[in-house]
Parts: C-alpha cells; sequence; structure tokens
C-alpha cells in the first residue's frame, strides 16, 4: 500500500513540476467546453476564449518534440475542431449581418431611387460637364432611366 500511495505521489509531484505534459488533456477539456458553450459567446468570451487557447498552443509548441505521436495527434485534432467553432461562430454571424442586409436593401434602394428621379435634371448637367457630348450622355441618361424603371419593380 505504501509503494501505491508513493507512486501516486510521485506522478502528482511530476505533473506539478512539468505542466506542460498535461496540455494535451487541457487543450481536449477546453475545446469541449468551447464545444457546449460557443453559439452564446459574446465578443468578449470569444476573446477569452482564444487567449486561453493561444496560451494553451503556445505551451504545447515549446514542448512539442517531448509528446507522444498520439498525444500530438489528439492536439492537432483539438486544433481543428476549436478552429471549426471559431468559422461556424462566423458564419452564423455572417448570416445574420446578410439577413439584416437583406431586409434594409430594398428600403436602401428606393431611398436612392428617389434621390436619382427627383434630381435627373442635375444629374445630366453633371455628366455633360464630365463627359462632354450630347450622345455620350443621352446613353448614360437611357442607362438610368432604365435603372429607374428597374428599382420600382422591387
Amino acid at each position: 500500500m505504501k509503494h501505491v500511495f508513493l507512486l501516486l505521489v510521485t506522478v502528482a509531484m511530476t505533473a506539478a513540476c512539468f505542466p506542460w505534459k498535461s496540455v494535451p488533456d487541457r487543450l481536449d477539456s477546453f475545446v469541449k467546453d468551447a464545444e457546449t458553450s460557443f453559439r452564446e459567446y459574446t465578443e468578449e468570451d470569444w476573446q477569452n476564449s482564444r487567449t486561453e487557447y493561444q496560451k494553451l498552443i503556445d505551451e504545447y509548441n515549446k514542448h512539442k518534440d517531448q509528446y507522444t505521436r498520439e498525444q500530438k495527434s489528439r492536439v492537432i485534432k483539438d486544433i481543428g475542431r476549436y478552429h471549426a467553432l471559431m468559422l461556424m461562430s462566423g458564419f452564423e454571424e455572417a448570416v445574420s449581418a446578410v439577413n439584416s442586409i437583406k431586409e434594409a436593401l430594398p428600403s436602401y434602394i428606393k431611398g436612392v431611387g428617389e434621390v436619382i428621379k427627383e434630381s435627373k435634371g442635375e444629374i445630366k448637367d453633371l455628366l455633360e460637364s464630365i463627359l462632354g457630348t450630347e450622345k455620350s450622355l443621352e446613353n448614360v441618361t437611357d442607362s438610368l432611366e432604365n435603372l429607374l424603371e428597374g428599382l420600382d419593380t422591387l
């Protein structure tokens, strides 16, 4: 019994003296926690998560040559899992942003169209001063009118 206790104490002391040895297990636990919570993460949560993740990766890289092939494989897998979580979070944010833009776009286009319609003469004068020829201006004006007609159908 004394030998078992002495062995456990030795293992615990060794682990305490070499915290880098536990990085594969700590990284796995870290990623599992992130997998269960990442959808509720705020920007600050993500920042804290990335900071902790980077500390684990830095510690792993300092002692990379001292890990077994199995430990290295586990770490690489966990890195992939964590990157996938960040990607999924980014996609969800992007979808939300696109949906917001999609809702606002028809009103935005109508607003632009109204100003263009009201300022048709001013735009024509401006384009004449830029282009300098009547023929070029007629083509541009026709294109603008076609654009405005297309906006009306939105």
